[in-house]
């Protein structure tokens, strides 16, 4: 490469020239070198090589950053180097450029310098944006018509142009702004939430009238499989897994059991062969919308950085009062990317969904809700695999939807049986 001769030259040049000092006895010198920053030393004589115009052909992808929170990104840059013996290089590629300044931008950055040996070309900055986004949902997001919001369990984050998101320091939940008053009603599909000068709107869902059944109500509700996770608090209130006391809960736990409503919720589908069976009794008959509370499990690791959304058609069949009922195919566990940044929210990333209109009797209705796994042939039908893996049943074909342990069937922390006028 043109850089290394430069170098391996100028090594070669700098011998010979103190070779002849030391014969004849000279002990003076110039120093033709620019004193600039860069890997090549910059020499104007006709026998070495370096670069004598550096330009940028095509500029980065993004010229917007957040002082002080987001680095230079050369993503979609082409930088062109013309040598001055015509010798050209049409793209440079990015571990041979240096970047001023590196890390994140300091405020009051103009612009970013890229070198390439002495020679260097800027690129302007504008000043980028920040926004106000949900990253937990409070513990309650379904209203009956007349109450007010309840922010308790609300996370607040920021989300940089970059797509990045970044914690609030020192975030504090009373100290998040809205309308303490407002009566809400049907028409109110979210609530303006603000901190300091920032703003965003937290999605909820308001019913005229409905019935809420925890998932770990034993008195309506009966699983066939999975398990109801739950953390149990000693008389010092220590968190534990267990009844006994004997297996300390997890931080992972604790984050998950507090974002769901009643402290409780259940999980641990994994074969296709669970099934959740609801009995309740309903005065007269009518329609009703069935929705579901629930948190896709197609994540990445532990703790996830990314949760894949999954379709509730996808891993589910539904039968009311022994009639079939078809879940919409938008009817979806919603997902998230967090950028490479693992955070135990996402392990319950929870979203109310409609599982379709049934018809209610009068006396006692049964809902079911029976689990079901999909397989497929080859790796590139695997609809979600949030850290690319690849997990297999028995008969060696692949889980549709998966995630870090295996199937990906979701967990669930409520229904709500909203009664249609």
């Amino acid at each position: 490469m043109k850089m290394q001769k430069t170098r391996l030259m100028s090594v070669i040049l700098a011998l010979t020239v103190v070779l002849s000092m030391a014969l004849s006895g000279c002990t003076g010198g110039s120093d033709n070198s620019s004193g600039s920053s860069g890997g090549v030393k910059k020499n104007e004589d006709a026998n070495e090589y370096y670069v004598s115009k550096l330009e940028i052909v095509t500029p980065p992808d993004r010229m917007e950053y957040v002082e002080g929170e987001e680095a230079f990104d050369p993503t979609g840059m082409v930088v062109k180097a013309t040598w001055n013996d015509g010798y050209v290089e049409e793209s440079i590629s990015f571990n041979k450029l240096r970047i001023v300044p590196a890390g994140y931008i300091p405020k009051g950055t103009e612009e970013v310098r890229i070198y390439y040996g002495d020679k260097y070309v800027s690129v302007p900055l504008a000043a980028g944006k920040k926004y106000l986004h949900v990253k937990q949902v409070p513990v309650k997001t379904d209203y009956t018509e007349g109450e007010t919001f309840a922010p308790e369990g609300l996370i607040l984050e920021y989300v940089l142009g970059s797509g990045k998101y970044v914690d609030i320091e020192d975030y504090d939940i009373s100290k998040v702004v809205y309308d303490k008053n407002k009566k809400l009603t049907v028409a109110d599909k979210s609530v303006k939430v603000k901190w300091g000068e920032f703003e965003t709107e937290v999605q909820i869902n308001v019913m005229k009238a409905s019935l809420k059944i925890e998932l770990e109500d034993s008195s309506m509700v009966s699983l066939t499989g999975g398990a109801r996770t739950k953390v149990f608090l000693d008389g010092n209130g220590k968190a534990w897994s267990d009844s006994e006391f004997t297996n300390e809960a997890t931080p992972a736990s604790l984050v998950m059991i507090s974002q769901a409503s009643g402290r409780n919720f259940a999980s641990n589908f994994n074969t296709g062969k669970e099934k959740i069976t609801i009995k309740f009794n309903n005065v007269g008959t009518g329609k009703a919308k069935l929705k579901i509370r629930g948190a896709s499990n197609a994540y990445d690791a532990n703790p996830p950085s990314r949760v894949e959304a999954v379709p509730l058609s996808g891993i589910m069949v539904l039968n009311v009062n022994g009639q079939s009922v078809a879940i919409p195919a938008d009817s979806v566990l919603e997902g998230k990317n967090n950028n490479g940044v693992g955070d135990n929210t996402l392990f319950t990333y929870w979203f109310t969904a409609l599982l379709g209109e049934i018809d209610l009797k009068d006396g006692e209705n049964v809902i079911e809700i029976t689990f079901k796994v999909e397989l497929v042939d080859t790796v590139d039908e695997i609809a979600t695999k949030a850290n690319g893996c690849k997990k297999q049943d028995s008969t060696g074909k692949y889980y549709k939807y998966q995630g870090f342990w295996g199937v990906a069937l979701g967990q669930y922390d409520y229904v709500l049986i909203e009664y249609v006028d």
